[in-house]
Order: structure tokens, then sequence, then C-alpha cells
């Protein structure tokens, strides 16, 4: 995933979690404290006694889930944003279905219909998320190939977050393309996984410069 495409997918995903969040607020603090307390076997005490913790502590948890899943969108850390993505959502999911079976009025049936709706925005951006992250576009790493064979004639020594930084990409799709690379021999170098470094053979991608530029032409 490239930046201009993580910022495209944040913001309906900033919109969707305030909004997410102004209206959890209105029906859980305001419209269901219209309600008499229920009785002691319906279905909205029990919600109230196994749920409640809810809003109280979860609902912080859920909020800063979702808020750092889309700090990670933002950053291209695809898979942190979809681990803290799918816990937020999954919460949410939870607290939803909660208030279904305990307020089944007309008039908060319409907000929490509002809800579900923002629950389903969400959780398809995740889904696009992990789209994204198991088949890059072919755009991108054609992005990441040209630079990785410009790098590997002018440098040593990298870091894949330089790459990252440099091509405007997800440091896994970066990884992934460059590992591809080597083991292709169109870059000559070697990776190592514990620093996250790629080691340029320099010398011998300068020796073999008519071969990469021909490659470096081929992605243009």
């Amino acid at each position: 995933m490239n930046r201009k495409l993580a910022m495209v997918i944040a913001v309906p995903y900033l919109i969707s979690l305030l909004l997410y969040v102004s209206t959890g607020i209105f029906i859980y603090f305001v419209k269901a404290g219209d309600y008499p307390f229920p009785g002691i076997y319906s279905s909205r005490f029990i919600f109230e006694i196994v749920l409640f913790p809810y809003p109280v502590f979860l609902g912080p948890v859920t909020f800063l889930s979702l808020v750092a899943s889309l700090g990670f969108v933002i950053k291209l850390k695809l898979n942190k944003a979809i681990i803290l993505g799918l816990v937020g959502s999954s919460l949410m999911g939870f607290f939803l279905i909660g208030y279904f079976i305990a307020f089944s009025t007309v008039d908060l049936v319409i907000y929490l219909y509002f809800h579900l709706v923002l629950w389903i925005i969400i959780c398809l951006i995740n889904l696009l998320l992990i789209i994204f992250r198991l088949k890059p576009s072919r755009n991108d790493i054609k992005i990441v190939r040209r630079t990785v064979l410009e790098f590997g004639v002018q440098f040593s020594i990298l870091q894949v977050k330089e790459i990252s930084e440099k091509c405007k990409i997800d440091d896994k799709t970066v990884l992934r393309v460059i590992k591809l690379m080597i083991r292709n021999h169109e870059v000559y170098g070697k990776y190592y996984s514990k620093h996250k470094l790629i080691l340029f053979d320099y010398n011998e991608n300068n020796l073999n410069i008519e071969k990469l530029i021909d490659t470096f032409n081929s992605y243009n």
C-alpha cells in the first residue's frame, strides 16, 4: 500500500470512528437512559449485568485500538493496523449485538441501525487492509523495484524502512519485493532479518550495471 492510498482509506476510517463513538455515547448515556430499569429476567437486565464493563472499561480500549490502527495505516504499518483494527471491530460488534438484543424499541433501533452501518464500514476498511497486505498492487511492486535498483548501485547498506520511506509504500511490501529481487538476481545483495538491513554487493552491482539498467528500464 502506498501513502496516497493510505490517506484515502484513513479519511473514511476516521469519520466512521468518530461517528461511531459519538452515537455510542448518545445511545448509552442519553437515549438508553429514557427507559425504566428492566425486570430481573429481561434480556436488557442480563445485557447490562454481563456487558456493563464495556462502556466503562472496554469502550476506551476499543476506541484506542481503532485510533492506533488508524495511526498505523497512515504510517504504512499494515500488520499492526490490521491486528488492532480486528480487535477493535470485534469488540464493537459484540457490544452492538448486545444492544440489539437489549433495546428493541423502534426509536432506539433507528440509532442502532446507523451504528451498525458505521461498524460495517469499519469492518470493510479492515478487510481492504488485509487484501492490500496479502496482494500488493503491480504499481507498488514496480516502484519498489525501481527504487531498489537505483539504491543498489549507490549504496552498500540500507534499512528496509529507508526504502519504504523513499517509496512511500508499506515496509512489508518493500521487504517482499527485495527478497524476490535478491533471489532472482535482479539485484546483488543480502538481507539480514535481525537488523532489517539490506547489504548490497556494491562491486557486483556496478560490474553488472548494464544488466541492472536493462532491468531498471523494464520497470519504467
